[in-house]
Parts: C-alpha cells; structure tokens; sequence
C-alpha cells in the first residue's frame, strides 16, 4: 500500500481511500469540510511523489504549478511526502470596481481579482487589509452571469475591518483576498428535492446566489426563501427575490421583519421536510433553532 509521510509522521493509504481519508483515519491534525472537492479547504501541497489530475483538476494553474492539490480527490498509486498549502500562494490582488449602499449598515463590494477566478456561489472569500487585519464575506455573484466577485458587508459595532470597508475604502482601491472556500453551494444532485434557504442580516447574501445557481441549473424542486431582518430597510434584497418569485412559479419568497422568526415562516405547525434541503445563514441563535426545528420536521441531519 502507498504510504503518505507528513509533518514526520507516516500514514498508509488503504484501498479506496483518499489522501485525505487516510490522514483523517490516521488522526493527523488537518482541515476540511465537504470531502469532495468543491470547498477546497482540505488543499496541500506536494513535495515529492506523484499525484493524478483529479487531485489537480478544479484549482488555478498558480496553485498546480507550487505543488498544490486536493487531497480527498487525491488517490495515489506511489508514496507520497506533502506539507501545508502555502498560504503566501493563496492570495491574490483584487480592485474595487463597485461600492454600492444597499441599506443602512450594508455595502455591497464588485470585486475584479487580477487573476481568471473561480468560484461557486455560496462560497466565501478572506478580505485582507494592508496591515493584514482580516474578515471572511460570502460571494452571492454567479461566476457564470456576473463579472465581478460581489459581496456585502455588513458594519459591526466597534468591527475593525467593516468600519474600514465602510468609511475608508473607495472604488479603484486594491486588496488582498485568499479564497475561494467553503461548500454552502448548490448541488446539481438536489435537483428534485425542495430546498428551504433561511437567511438573517447579511446571510441572505450568498443564499441569494445559491438560489440563482440553482435556477441556472435548472433545479426543479420547490424552493422556500426566508429572509430576517430587524426592520424593513433590512430587507436590502427584497426586490430582487420579488422578483424571482414572479419570474419562477417554483419559488416562494417570505421576508420577516418586526419580530417574525424565519424559523417559524419556514417551519409551521405538523410541517412536513422530509426529503428537503435546508441552507441556513445568518444569526447563530436563528441558525441553532431552525436546525433543530428542521431535524424535528423530518429533515435529515446531514
């Protein structure tokens, strides 16, 4: 069996097991999140060995070309030695091509990195300022219909860099970014099955682009989205989900404000949500509750 070395330590990689399967069972100390592929959190970088183009397939060419790779697609046939991403490798420089006020205490950013990115909505990125101070924000772009990286940014009492995103940064500045990661997209393998979106604040920002992947794939379950917000200002996406409630009679859009729970638009008395597909951002408290309602009403934990 091929036999992956690691900070010094030695893992054998068992039949059908990935690289990342094999570090896991073997209780290294690593990161990751959806095993497939698609959040790219789980990505290391090669140092000798060799590795198949499935492991390679979906990352930038800059990252291929310094060694990276992602270890759950990675099923070697030969010993491998791998080490850490190189974080220095996973940033990149990005324009403010767009500042737009969307309510009160909400920008939204149009980013346009310097390289050809990728990205899946729902995604997240790492905004990092010069002095290296850094926040992460969930892309609600499509990079399939829209040009630029889109996200909100939502100001935080006494919050560092939302202050600064809001107050300071203007249009033709540049930043850093490091991503994209994460794995709250759609999956085309959904494609029957209802999906509930619930989204507080700011969260309704990448669930907005989830449910547009979703329709621009063709999705054919019905889709609930719940928007919370503490007053009707909040609801700074109330027009474009109007919208695609009029344009898709598979869509239903119910805003909550002035003291209306998501968890309870969404979730009602004896509801049914067996077999749905339920997306939560937003509020800890909110996302807390509408799990545990959601298990209750027969969704399944995963």
């Amino acid at each position: 069996m091929p036999a992956i070395e690691f900070e010094e330590l030695h893992y054998e990689i068992r039949d059908g097991e990935s690289v990342l399967d094999a570090l896991i069972r073997g209780g290294a100390d690593v990161t990751f999140s959806c095993r497939k592929g698609a959040c790219q959190v789980c990505m290391m970088r090669l140092i000798d060995g060799h590795i198949n183009e499935e492991a390679t397939r979906r990352l930038r060419e800059d990252l291929v070309e310094g060694g990276h790779f992602l270890p759950c697609r990675a099923h070697p046939t030969d010993d491998l030695i791998i080490d850490r991403a190189d974080h220095s490798q996973l940033t990149f420089e990005a324009m403010v091509s767009g500042k737009e006020k969307r309510s009160p205490n909400v920008v939204r950013l149009l980013l346009e990195p310097e390289i050809d990115l990728e990205w899946t909505p729902g995604q997240y990125i790492n905004l990092i300022r010069e002095d290296g101070v850094s926040r992460s924000y969930s892309i609600s772009s499509v990079a399939e219909e829209d040009y630029f990286v889109i996200i909100d940014v939502k100001k935080v009492d006494g919050g560092e860099l939302s202050s600064w995103v809001h107050e300071e940064l203007e249009m033709g500045h540049f930043l850093r970014i490091q991503g994209p990661m994460g794995d709250c997209v759609y999956r085309p393998d959904d494609q029957n099955r209802p999906l509930i979106l619930l989204g507080t604040g700011t969260g309704i920002s990448p669930l907005y682009g989830v449910v547009r992947d979703a329709l621009r794939q063709n999705h054919r379950g019905k889709i609930l989205i719940c928007h919370g917000a503490s007053s009707e200002e909040g609801l700074y996406l109330n027009q474009e989900l109007t919208a695609l409630q009029d344009s898709y009679p598979t869509v239903a859009y119910r805003p909550c404000t002035d003291g209306q729970r998501v968890t309870d638009a969404a979730f009602g008395d004896n509801f049914d949500a067996t077999d749905h597909v339920v997306y939560l951002c937003g509020n800890p408290d909110m996302v807390y509750d509408a799990r545990y309602r959601a298990v209750g009403a027969g969704v399944r934990r995963r």
